[in-house]
C-alpha cells in the first residue's frame, strides 16, 4: 500500500492513440527493431502467439483475477507523444511505443554514499538525465514514441512538477506517482506499519501491470542511469539475433556436464538453454580524476590483451588492436555536469571483474544478418546451477579454468556481488515480459506477491537490488527467473553493454573498496586473454581427438 497518487500530464502536442497497433503490425514495420507475434484483435487481444524465444499456446494476459489489493491507481490513460506519421512515414507504420519509468527515492541529496548534502537532486542529475536520456529515444534513426513515468518518494510540488513538463521534449508524455514509498511491516517481528523505502523499487511492477497492453517496450531504471535510444535499438538487434539462433536451434540437447573442467564452452545451443538468454548490461562511471582509481589489475596472472583476431569481409582472420569505445554510454555533451568525451582508459566498473567471468562461443546462424554479433559471448554471472533443470544449463569457459589463478582455485558463486553486474535497472520488451510472468519467473513478475515466495507483499527481505537491479530477473535464488544475460565480445558491440551511473559516486563512496574499481578497458583485455585461452584449448582437443 501507498500513500500519494498519480498525475497525468498529457505531451505538449500530439492526439491520442488508442487502441494500439497491433504487434504484427509492429514486427512488420520494424523487422530489425522489435521482435513479436501478433495479437488477435478480433478476440480482444485475449490472444497472442508470442514468437519471441517462445510460442505459447495459452492466453498470456495478465488476468484481471491476478491483479493485487495494493493496486496503486485508476486506470489512467497517457495520451501518444508523437503521432504515427512523425518520425516514420506511413510505409513503415508506427513508431515504437517506449514507457521510460525512472525510480526516484530523494529529491535532495542526503550526503550519504559519496553524494552532496543538500544538493538539489532533481534538478541537478534526475532531469539533466531524464531529457538526455529521452531525447536520444525520439530523435533519429530511433524515432521512438515515448512516455515518461516517474515514481517518486516524495510529494512533488506543483512548481517542482512545472521544472519537468518545462524540461522534458516535446510531444514526450508524464505522469507522475509521489509520495510512492510503501506502507507495511519492515521486519517480521515488527507491529508498526511504517515506510519501507527500500519498497520502492517495487512500484514499478505495478505501473507495467497496468500499461502492459499500450507499450511495446518498458525501460526501468534509477534515476541516475542514462539510457539512449541506441541502447534499446541494441538491445532489440541483439534479441532478434537471440530468436534466429532459437528458430534454428534444436528443442532439446543432451544435459550438459556441470563440473568446472568439463563445462562445454562451444557447440550447440538447444531452444530450451536459449529461451532463457537475454542481453545484459554493465554499469559504468566516468573517473572525475585519476586518483580514485588504485593501478591494480584484479588477477594481473592474465593479461591486457587489446589484440583482436577478426574475421574481415571475406571472411580472412586479421588482427586489429582495439580498445572500450566510451562514446554509446558516456559522451554526454548537452549536461553540463558530466564529463564531455572521456577517454577510452577513463571509464571505470565495480561489480564485475575477470575472477567471475565466463565466455561461451556461441552457434552460427544460418539467417543472421549481423553474425559478428553472437559469436564469442560473455555470460554474466547470476544464474544458479541448483535453481533450474539440467537441460537448461548453459557452461562456460571460466577465467580460472586452465590453473590462471592457481591450482586450488574456486569459481565464485555467481551471486557474488562484486561480480554480479547491477544494471541499475532493467528493459525489456512486452513479450518477453510476459514469458517472464508466465514461464521463466516461480512466483510471476508482477503483483500480487504473495507467499510462499514473498513476505508483507515482497516488502521484507527484498531489497532494492532486487526489483530494480537484476536480481530478480537474473538471478536463481529463492524468487529469482534465472535469465542468463549474454554480452557481446566483439569490439564492435561489446561497448554497447554498458550505462552511465551519471552520479559518479561508487567510485567516491567509502562502501565500496578502491580495490575493486576496475578500468573498463583493462577488463576488456583480460577478457579477451581468456576467450583465447578458450581458442587454444578448443585446437588442443582437435589435436587430441
Amino acid at each position: 500500500m501507498a500513500e500519494g497518487g498519480t498525475n497525468l500530464t498529457v505531451g505538449h502536442h500530439g492526439s491520442s492513440n488508442y487502441p494500439p497497433p497491433s504487434l504484427a503490425e509492429i514486427a512488420n514495420s520494424h523487422p530489425n527493431k522489435i521482435i513479436s507475434g501478433h495479437v488477435d484483435e478480433e478476440e480482444g487481444n485475449n490472444k497472442r502467439e508470442h514468437l519471441l524465444l517462445n510460442h505459447y499456446n495459452q492466453d498470456q494476459s495478465i488476468k484481471d483475477g491476478e491483479s493485487s489489493s495494493y493496486s496503486h491507481q485508476q486506470d489512467h490513460q497517457v495520451q501518444a507523444v508523437i503521432s504515427p506519421n512523425e518520425g516514420s512515414s506511413s510505409e513503415e507504420g508506427s513508431p515504437i511505443r517506449v514507457l521510460h519509468i525512472v525510480t526516484a527515492l530523494a529529491e535532495y541529496n542526503s550526503g550519504r554514499r559519496g553524494t552532496i548534502e543538500g544538493q538539489d537532486r532533481l534538478q541537478e542529475v534526475m532531469i539533466p538525465v531524464l531529457v538526455d536520456s529521452v531525447s536520444t529515444m525520439i530523435s533519429p534513426p530511433q524515432n521512438y514514441q515515448v512516455d515518461v513515468y516517474l515514481i517518486l518518494g516524495w510529494k512533488l510540488k506543483p512548481e517542482r512538477r512545472r521544472l519537468i513538463e518545462d524540461a522534458l521534449p516535446e510531444g514526450v508524455g508524464l505522469e507522475v506517482w509521489d509520495d510512492a514509498t510503501p506502507l507495511g511491516y519492515d521486519e517480521n517481528d515488527s507491529v508498526t506499519i511504517q515506510h519501507v523505502t527500500r519498497g520502492l523499487a517495487r512500484q514499478h511492477r505495478f505501473v507495467i501491470k497496468d500499461k502492459i497492453d499500450r507499450y511495446d517496450f518498458f525501460s526501468v531504471f534509477e534515476d541516475d542511469m542514462r539510457i539512449t535510444g541506441g541502447h534499446i535499438s541494441y538491445f532489440l538487434e541483439m534479441t532478434a539475433e537471440l530468436k534466429r539462433l532459437y528458430d534454428e536451434a534444436p528443442e532439446y540437447l543432451p544435459n550438459e556436464p556441470q563440473d568446472l573442467h568439463t563445462e562445454y564452452f562451444h557447440g550447440p545451443l538447444s531452444r530450451t538453454q536459449l529461451s532463457r538468454m537475454m542481453p545484459g548490461f554493465l554499469r559504468a562511471e566516468v573517473l572525475l580524476k585519476e586518483s580514485n582509481y588504485i593501478p591494480k589489475i584484479e588477477q594481473a596472472s592474465i593479461p591486457v590483451d587489446l589484440e583482436f583476431d577478426l574475421k574481415d569481409k571475406y571472411g580472412a582472420i586479421t588482427t586489429e588492436n582495439r580498445t572500450f569505445d566510451p562514446t554509446p554510454c558516456c559522451s554526454v555533451p548537452d549536461v553540463s555536469t558530466l564529463p564531455k568525451d572521456p577517454k577510452h582508459d577513463q571509464v571505470m566498473l565495480w561489480e564485475s571483474g575477470i575472477t567471475g567471468a565466463n565466455v561461451r562461443q556461441f552457434p552460427a546462424s544460418s539467417a543472421s544478418s549481423k553474425p559478428d554479433m553472437l559469436d564469442w559471448m560473455l555470460l554474466q554471472p547470476g544464474s544458479m546451477k541448483p535453481y533450474f533443470h539440467n537441460n537448461k544449463f548453459v557452461g562456460g569457459f571460466w577465467a580460472g579454468r586452465d590453473g590462471a589463478f592457481g591450482a586450488d582455485a574456486v569459481k565464485p558463486d555467481g551471486y557474488q556481488p562484486k561480480y554480479f553486474g547491477q544494471q541499475g535497472g532493467w528493459m525489456a520488451t512486452r513479450e518477453q515480459l510476459f514469458r517472464f510472468h508466465h514461464d521463466e519467473c516461480v512466483p510471476g513478475f508482477f503483483p500480487p506477491f504473495d507467499r510462499p515466495a514473498f513476505k508483507e507483499d515482497g516488502l521484507i527481505y527484498q531489497n532494492v537490488e532486487f526489483w530494480s537491479g537484476g536480481i530478480q530477473l537474473f538471478s536463481g535464488r529463492k524468487s529469482g527467473c534465472n535469465m542468463q544475460r549474454v554480452i557481446s565480445l566483439h569490439p564492435d558491440h561489446f561497448s554497447k553493454h554498458f550505462l552511465y551511473h551519471t552520479a559518479n559516486n561508487k567510485q567516491l563512496a567509502s562502501e565500496i573498496p578502491k580495490s575493486r574499481v576496475e578500468k573498463v578497458n583493462d577488463f576488456y583485455g583480460q577478457i579477451n586473454s581468456v576467450v583465447k585461452a578458450a581458442k587454444r584449448t578448443i585446437e588442443l582437443g582437435k589435436e587430441k581427438s
